[in-house]
């Protein structure tokens, strides 16, 4: 899905790089884009861990244990706020 992408995933990784600010890709199916839901990767959950955002092995299970993240998708000249679920 990454060639699909309509940003230079090689560039905008040398720019975090630069910055040392760590960096993990979420990489949606057409499945996940149409149904806005989609499930993190072993490698997304230990970013997440690591960099404690959240730890996916700690959340209770079911409807009420659902989390809200502030999120940022970062633009060419602005950065997007946006609010994430999570549940397990």
């Amino acid at each position: 899905m990454l060639d699909k992408s309509d940003t230079n995933i090689s560039q905008t990784l040398a720019t975090f790089n630069q910055h040392n600010i760590d960096v993990a890709l979420l990489v949606p199916t057409q499945t996940g884009m149409e149904k806005s839901i989609m499930d993190a990767t072993a490698t997304l959950r230990s970013f997440f861990k690591e960099n404690q955002f959240h730890d996916y092995e700690t959340q209770e299970k079911g409807p009420d244990a659902k989390v809200v993240k502030q999120i940022f998708y970062v633009r060419p000249n602005t950065l997007e706020p946006a609010l994430v679920l999570s549940d397990k």
